[in-house]
């Protein structure tokens, strides 16, 4: 199963999903810059203004909803100005991707939605489809999970909130959404901490004491956020000096105390919120930080901010990045400019590797829980050192957790049998207990492998070793949740376990351990068969029918 899932399902996405970003970069490495574009120069298939019912859509049963495959579809957040010539620019060029994406529909007809995410906030998928999100619209691909994981590479990030008593008001409560923002630019292969002050720093939660970074799950960035928002208050004066070496100090015992894979273990940044200050703490990045591997962003933050100087001289010492906040919307794309930054050295060496998204809910068309390859896209363009350095967005393929799953082979597993897979920081990817429905499981859902197994110490040890990507096959007793979750039975189950290829995906396959052989039809075929039966068992006058709630059966329903 996990070479079929490797070769079969995998492996053609990555092909694809290479060469579309291989092509992004040509193109807008050859896109000849416009500087007085207007938008009546660059005409896009609006994904909010799609009329479903013009004849050049139709409806697609992979899609379920009606499409146009050759051409791709934009959607633009409301915050965004589309005149604005960075947008325009970008949408003129990411145009001619449909030709790509064509071309790799027609190698893998499998492959669901592509997409082109850009820094400058829109979105391009393929195919051409409407926008089905009710409500308010506040999707921003950059807050996406998969354009996450992809823009950068993992980090352990310091948010410094100024709590000073000038910030009172406005400034804070800036500080605050913006903490929120921040928040959903980082993923689960990140860690986080986030520490206020005024005259002395401290924790904005008690546990940080402690762990001093959280993994920037779902659960743990709530947990962070209803923190601030009910915990941090302005009052008394700044202390500069004492905030970063406080901050210093934290990774260093962070790395010092990790354990079971804690910290990214690559970048490392600072990003302070302030509405201003004229305090340098020179000392303490000459101490601390003279290598400067940890990077320091800057936020000014609302319309009273002044004495900016030592907050634009901070970041240039610790090669970060100053940004100014005046208003609420001005808060995504002035907190988007540090993943450019932390981009920068990937894109100096040309790294091309593929990341697999954590799940989440689709949230184009409702296709369910699904996870994305992605691949950044660079500047190639040889203009100018500078334009080598920055990221253009991301590119994404689709692949749905119900794809992964009809490939487990029931039939050979029987009722009792199931296979599941984790993600490299041991997240259920899928699971026969794993549930989307109602509305109750969060996106992206974060859920550790002993919310849906239960929990024992031997399967710890299957889990420490999936996440390290290791092979092998154990035998223990254990007790086991049967599917439909009404039985609890104990008794002995083969956990046979091994890395799916070109993945950080890790799959595991139980059974029973007395199941030795399974029965096999031969000489028919099974939709036959199981058409046939059903012809016998309803030709009958008096007749009732148990099917048990097994996949293998489900053809029957």
């Amino acid at each position: 199963m996990a070479h079929t899932l490797g070769e079969k399902v995998f492996k053609p996405k990555v092909t694809a999903l290479k060469k579309a970003v291989k092509e992004a970069e040509k193109l807008a490495s050859n896109y000849t810059w416009n500087p007085n574009i207007q938008i009546k120069d660059v005409p896009i298939i609006n994904s909010k203004e799609l009329n479903e019912s013009d004849p050049m859509y139709s409806n697609n049963d992979l899609f379920k909803q009606p499409v146009n495959m050759s051409l791709s579809s934009v959607h633009i957040p409301v915050e965004i100005y589309q005149g604005h010539t960075n947008i325009l620019n970008s949408l003129s060029w990411s145009g001619m991707l449909d030709k790509v994406w064509t071309e790799n529909r027609q190698n893998d007809p499998d492959i669901l939605w592509q997409y082109f995410g850009s820094q400058d906030g829109f979105i391009r998928t393929s195919p051409a489809s409407k926008w089905r999100r009710q409500g308010v619209d506040l999707f921003d691909v950059r807050r996406r999970p998969w354009y996450t994981a992809g823009s950068s590479s993992p980090k352990d990030m310091i948010i410094l909130m100024d709590t000073s008593g000038s910030t009172y008001g406005q400034a804070l409560q800036l500080m605050k959404f913006a903490v929120k923002f921040l928040l959903d630019t980082i993923g689960e292969n990140d860690f986080v901490s986030i520490i206020k002050f005024s005259n002395e720093p401290s924790f904005v939660m008690d546990c940080l004491n402690e762990k001093r970074f959280l993994q920037a799950n779902y659960w743990n960035k709530q947990d962070l956020y209803n923190a601030v928002v009910n915990n941090v208050k302005a009052e008394k004066m700044a202390n500069y000096a004492k905030a970063f070496e406080f901050s210093f100090k934290q990774f260093k015992e962070f790395s010092r105390n990790a354990t079971d894979g804690a910290g990214a273990n690559c970048n490392r940044v600072i990003m302070l919120l302030s509405d201003g200050t004229t305090e340098k703490p020179e000392s303490v990045f000459d101490t601390h930080n003279r290598d400067k591997m940890v990077r320091v962003f800057t936020f000014a933050i609302g319309r009273t901010a002044s004495d900016v100087a030592a907050l634009k001289w901070m970041a240039c010492r610790n090669k970060g990045y100053f940004s100014v906040i005046y208003a609420v919307g001005a808060i995504m794309s002035k907190v988007q400019d540090y993943v450019g930054v932390v981009a920068r050295p990937l894109a100096l060496d040309h790294a091309f590797n593929t990341i697999w998204s954590m799940i989440y809910n689709d949230a184009l068309s409702g296709l369910g829980m699904m996870t994305t390859i992605t691949l950044p896209v660079y500047n190639r363009s040889s203009d100018s050192i500078q334009s080598n350095q920055t990221i253009l967005g991301v590119m994404g393929i689709d692949v749905t957790v119900g794809h992964l799953i009809s490939h487990t082979p029931y039939s050979e597993l029987g009722p009792a049998g199931y296979a599941f897979a984790l993600d490299s920081n041991g997240y259920i990817v899928f699971h026969p207990n794993l549930r989307a429905t109602n509305g109750w499981l969060q996106d992206p859902p974060n859920v550790d492998m002993f919310h849906v197994e239960i929990n024992d110490p031997t399967k710890y040890q299957v889990r420490r070793k999936m996440i390290d990507q290791k092979s092998a096959t154990e035998e223990f007793e254990s007790y086991v949740l049967y599917p439909g979750e009404h039985y609890v039975a104990k008794n002995n189950r083969t956990y046979s376990y091994i890395p799916i290829p070109g993945t950080n995906f890790s799959l595991c396959v139980v059974s029973p351990s007395q199941r030795k052989k399974h029965v096999s039809a031969k000489g028919f075929d099974l939709m036959q068969a199981a058409e046939e039966l059903e012809r016998i068992l309803t030709s009958q006058e008096d007749f009732a029918v148990l099917l048990a709630p097994w996949l293998v059966s489900s053809m029957l329903k």
